[in-house]
């Protein structure tokens, strides 16, 4: 990791009054204040806001079948060559690579849901407006055998991919239905040069693919399209994205024990990635959230061997205690390749998972995930621990220091309800 050490307390002694400024009213839910103001911004520049259901419309029906000419479909083989700029040239159907698929799923079921701004979700539809709606395939397959499901959202404009989901989870089953929760790119996730940075028609397309674990291993099938895309409307997509080039706060290198730390709203999304997808929304580096600085000691250098065995920080005194040592933690990175995107750390004397003892120290080493609070998910599987991580790396903390907000925003009104603390350790590179 680099820049781990610099240049953090001078910019805290000559930007305080910068930091202070930042919110002087924090609102119950920071998240609503934010997109309340997002909202305001898209109508004032003259989006459509009567309603995110624009209309009803029936899906495009596509019949799946076993595709016999997989040339088109190898794309579809490997997801991560399916992407932005490329042209869209996947057929809907079935490539199976097994002989004897069949056996380990059904067709899939489910649909294309639009969630608006107001949380309500709707089939029927035929567009929504930038900003107001989000959508993404909600259903489940029926699978045997020791099987991975993943799942990739595509978006295609004028016959260019404009927006494609990383392939950030898999659900493994043994047997029954793996649910699917699938989120659509956003407009502009391609770019500033991309179409889809327009108003217009988007159509989405779902890929799915099976892998076995067990029997050999390798891939079993890509379905693509099951139940037909779903080409919508978009607009207000240019108002949008200009919305999205809100001010922004440009992370602060750490210098010594002392760290930058954001006050944010915990995540609601149901997907299996909330916290990388808040990290893909720009969070938290935006201007809105309050600030304040957090000492931690011993911080480790961030490898993929932090979501394992090593621990995250170490320091020699069993006895410290802070604000953030009894709370549940996670360490997140901006980029990841494979693996479990979030590591569940807890602050302990005792072994660490590989069961190695220091009584001598206490240490933030990884732990069991159900002792940090995460949205709603399904059958939400990772299979591999211990990714490769890059890009600005962060310490998330179920909680926030009351005592350090006060001083940093004296008199503000501000409900912590379901705050957490995202504190910046640092680039890994």
């Amino acid at each position: 990791m680099s820049g781990l050490r610099d240049n953090l307390e001078d910019w805290a002694l000559a930007h305080g009054e910068q930091v202070a400024a930042v919110m002087t009213t924090h609102e119950a839910a920071g998240r609503r204040a934010i997109r309340s103001r997002r909202r305001n911004r898209i109508l004032a520049t003259g989006a459509t806001a009567a309603a995110a259901v624009v209309g009803v419309v029936t899906l495009a029906s596509a019949v799946p079948g076993v595709n016999q000419q997989p040339a088109a479909q190898d794309l579809a083989r490997h997801l991560s060559e399916l992407v932005c700029g490329d042209p869209w040239v996947v057929s809907a159907g079935n490539t199976e690579y097994y002989p004897e698929a069949d056996f380990y799923f059904d067709e899939p079921r489910g649909d294309w849901v639009l969630t608006d701004d107001d949380g309500d979700t709707h089939t029927g539809y035929s567009g929504f407006t930038a900003g107001l709606g989000s959508v993404s395939w909600q259903g489940a397959i029926d699978v045997r055998g020791h099987t991975i499901v993943r799942a990739r959202t595509v978006a295609v404009k004028l016959g260019t991919i404009v927006g494609v989901t990383e392939e950030q989870y898999g659900r493994v089953r043994d047997e029954g239905g793996a649910s699917i929760y699938a989120n659509a790119p956003r407009p502009g996730a391609c770019g500033d040069t991309s179409p889809g940075n327009s108003s217009g028609k988007v159509t989405y397309h779902l890929v799915l693919q099976l892998t076995r674990v067990g029997d050999g291993g390798g891939p079993v099938a890509t379905i693509v399209d099951p139940g037909g895309a779903k080409t919508v409307d978009i607009d207000g997509v240019e108002a949008y994205i200009e919305a999205q080039a809100a001010p922004s706060v440009d992370p602060l290198a750490p210098r010594g024990d002392l760290y930058q730390a954001f006050a944010v709203p915990a995540p609601t999304s149901t997907s299996c990635t909330p916290f990388q997808d808040m990290i893909d929304a720009g969070e938290p580096l935006v201007f809105n959230h309050m600030q304040y600085l957090v000492t931690i000691p011993g911080v480790q250098p961030i490898t993929g061997a932090t979501w394992a065995n090593e621990p995250a920080a170490i320091v020699d005194d069993p006895n410290y205690h802070a604000w953030y040592t009894d709370l549940p933690a996670a360490i997140v990175a901006e980029h990841f390749k494979g693996g479990n995107p979030l590591g569940y750390l807890t602050w302990t004397a005792g072994p660490n998972v590989s069961g190695e003892a220091h009584p001598d120290q206490l240490r933030l080493v990884n732990t069991d995930e159900a002792t940090f609070p995460m949205p709603a998910t399904a059958d939400c599987v990772f299979t591999l621990p211990l990714p490769a991580v890059s890009g600005a790396v962060y310490l998330v903390i179920d909680g926030v220091d009351a005592s350090a907000l006060d001083d940093a925003y004296p008199g503000a009104d501000y409900d912590l309800t379901n705050m957490q603390t995202w504190v910046y350790l640092g680039q890994a590179d």
